[in-house]
């Protein structure tokens, strides 16, 4: 096939398949990195609260446990997601490297006019043929994270409304955030799930 790209241009581009999946990375690891900063500020608040109470009860202890172990969830999920977009932020760089390097590459067929391979495999795979770095134990360990951070910070609030108002105020609380916990945790689990497990 006859050499109808030179990898040294600046003109280099990814191709649109691929910048829309690292928009899509982008977006999704922006969004839960904002969330569960989100959550570890609006916990640091009831932290604040919680060790003003000495309180040496079982159901304290319980509290200041989901508190302080949901701000550190929290943060660790975003921390997560803040690696994740580090790995992707130099794609096209690392992109024209590789055609560069290599002109079996996808970056340098795919700047030549091919068509990806059947084969290539899940979104990962062929980020990863572009050239970008494993991140997917970053992108997983933000996931995991945040939804131990999203279940403790429920209980912690949970938790908190039971000790400090009305069982009837606390009692409807409950009822109505636990279908909203599970709504918002199933899908995401389901997910992880098909990734780990096909």
């Amino acid at each position: 096939m006859e050499n109808r790209f030179n990898p040294a241009s600046p003109n280099y581009k990814l191709p649109e398949s691929i910048k829309a999946m690292v928009d899509e990375e982008y977006k999704i690891a922006s969004s839960i990195a904002i969330t569960a900063a989100l959550f570890a500020a609006v916990l640091m608040s009831l932290a604040q609260m919680v060790l003003a109470n000495d309180n040496p009860s079982a159901a304290w202890e319980a509290l200041r446990f989901f508190v302080y172990t949901a701000i550190s969830s929290n943060l660790v999920a975003a921390g997560c997601c803040l690696w994740t977009i580090y790995a992707l932020s130099d794609l096209p760089y690392k992109a024209q490297r590789l055609a560069m390097r290599d002109k079996q590459s996808w970056a340098y067929k795919a700047a030549n006019g091919e068509l990806f391979d059947d084969n290539i495999g899940d979104p990962k795979t062929l980020l990863k043929s572009f050239g970008a770095d494993d991140y997917w134990w970053q992108s997983f360990g933000a996931i995991c994270w945040y939804m131990l951070g999203l279940l403790l910070t429920f209980l912690a609030l949970i938790t908190w409304m039971w000790l400090s108002q009305s069982t009837a105020v606390a009692a409807a609380v409950t009822v109505v955030t636990i279908p909203g916990v599970v709504g918002l945790v199933y899908p995401v689990l389901d997910d992880v799930y098909k990734v780990c497990f096909g």
